[in-house]
């Protein structure tokens, strides 16, 4: 530890969005390097890595985000291993969209109208019960859900300490 750096300099900055709130908004439409993850979500995090590893492939820049969409219900799956999971690393497309790597796909991720609720706290503790928050809001606001819910990881957990990781977590309504 260097004396001459300043005990809050690698301090996690304060948060400029409200945690813990439902709000509405329209996501951004962008390029998405998608990588499919089958099976239980305690191999999730092998498939992230994996997934910013193909998206250095592309030869663009890349979003340090992940987002995971749970494309079926873990509550209605009686096998873990038929769990299936879409893994987007945001690819920052100026011009023509890359080739896609070997084992994934680059495609457009169209914008869409969402439930979202951020969160701060370890990956993985809250967002079964965010999403059934989320659920819950767009049915008192007559809203319906349009797509199954994603999550986004804002944080590599191998270098962010559990209660500091922020995700948000989205359910496209309408």
């Amino acid at each position: 530890w260097n004396p001459e750096v300043a005990e809050g300099a690698f301090a996690m900055p304060k948060l400029s969005m409200k945690l813990d709130e439902v709000a509405t908004k329209e996501t951004e439409s962008y390029y998405g390097l998608v990588l499919i993850h089958e099976g239980p979500y305690d191999g999730l995090a092998e498939s992230i890595a994996k997934a910013f590893g193909l998206a250095a492939q592309t030869g663009v820049m890349f979003m340090p985000t992940a987002v995971c969409v749970y494309t079926n219900d873990p509550t209605k799956v009686a096998d873990p291993s038929d769990l299936r999971t879409e893994v987007i690393v945001p690819l920052m497309v100026m011009g023509p969209p890359p080739k896609s790597p070997e084992g994934a796909e680059v495609r457009p991720i169209p914008s869409m109208e969402v439930a979202s609720m951020v969160v701060k706290g370890p990956y993985g503790a809250r967002e079964g019960e965010i999403i059934g928050k989320l659920t819950a809001w767009a049915a008192a606001k007559d809203r319906t859900p349009s797509g199954p819910p994603r999550v986004i990881y804002f944080h590599n957990p191998a270098l962010v300490v559990d209660e500091d990781q922020i995700s948000e977590i989205q359910i496209p309504v309408k």
